[in-house]
């Protein structure tokens, strides 16, 4: 391992994705299974126990956690993800950081695809680019002038659904 490791989780519509990678971006180990989305506590038990793989199969707890959400994520650690857990803000990051022994970051699963493409690959070096991520929903992560948009309430990118 080249320095400090970091857990990815990706929580999708069907499945749940964790990894664990360098700071230079080399993989690590990983797994994949259907998720488990009766509810966010539902939710953070199985990133828990996939945790628990992780550290055991790596010799070492990652120095921190990023968590994608396919839906919105507040500041606070709030996150609405309807075809997870319902059409409720939950407060998924304080029920993951209560799992997990050490830091936990959220962010919506468009921009945090995009932000990993901006560091190893299509659009490394980018001011200006889109990811368009098509699965169980549609969402686009953008990047303008550098910066990540967000837009009002964090929807920005938000193409594939709208809540009436």
């Amino acid at each position: 391992m080249t320095g400090r490791a970091a857990l990815a989780v990706d929580l999708g519509g069907t499945k749940l994705a964790v990894a664990v990678i360098d700071d230079a971006g080399a993989l690590l180990w990983r797994a994949q299974q259907p998720i488990e989305k009766d509810s966010v506590e539902c939710c953070a038990r199985q990133v828990a126990r996939l945790a628990a793989e992780a550290v055991e199969a790596t010799g070492s707890a990652p120095a921190a956690a990023g968590c994608l959400v396919p839906g919105i994520v507040r500041p606070d650690g709030a996150a609405w993800a309807p075809n997870l857990w319902g059409r409720r803000f939950e407060p998924l990051g304080q029920v993951l950081g209560g799992r997990l022994s050490w830091p936990v970051l959220l962010e919506n699963d468009r921009a945090g695809h995009l932000l990993g493409e901006t560091w190893k690959g299509a659009a490394r070096g980018a001011q200006d680019a889109i990811f368009l991520a098509v699965g169980t929903g549609i969402g686009a992560g953008i990047l303008a002038g550098g910066r990540l948009v967000r837009g009002a309430r964090g929807v920005a990118g938000s193409a594939g659904w709208m809540c009436l």
